[in-house]
């Protein structure tokens, strides 16, 4: 069982970089967004990734309150994703 108060700290301060879900095993939209992390950082040279930063801290923001406010059924049953037995 993943908590819910970890995954929301580390949504907080490293969400930019999709490390809350790793930590709930969700590797793919970690991945999607460590790589748009990492193009908008590219991008700040031409001013546009500046907005693309902004949204992802946004959503990041987003995540930690919904994290918080679930229930810690709904927390796991929702957010976190179950790894696949062979």
């Amino acid at each position: 069982m993943k908590s819910k108060i970890v995954a929301a700290v580390l949504a907080f301060f490293l969400g930019a970089l999709g490390i809350d879900f790793f930590y709930l095993n969700d590797t793919k939209k970690g991945l999607i967004v460590l790589i748009t992390f990492f193009v908008a950082d590219l991008l700040c040279l031409v001013f546009v990734g500046f907005f693309i930063l902004g949204a992802l801290g946004i959503w990041a923001l987003v995540r930690t309150v919904l994290y918080l406010i679930s229930s810690d059924e709904n927390f796991e049953k929702k957010y976190v994703v179950k790894p696949v037995a062979k």
